[in-house]
């Protein structure tokens, strides 16, 4: 997900791993 304008890329890098680091808890339950 994409907050604001923020040029930075380090918060959306952090979204990405994080979900798919959830999704992969999910998936192994």
């Amino acid at each position: 997900e994409i907050r604001g304008a923020n040029p930075s890329f380090i918060p959306l890098v952090l979204d990405v791993v994080l979900f798919d680091f959830f999704k992969f808890i999910l998936i192994s339950y």
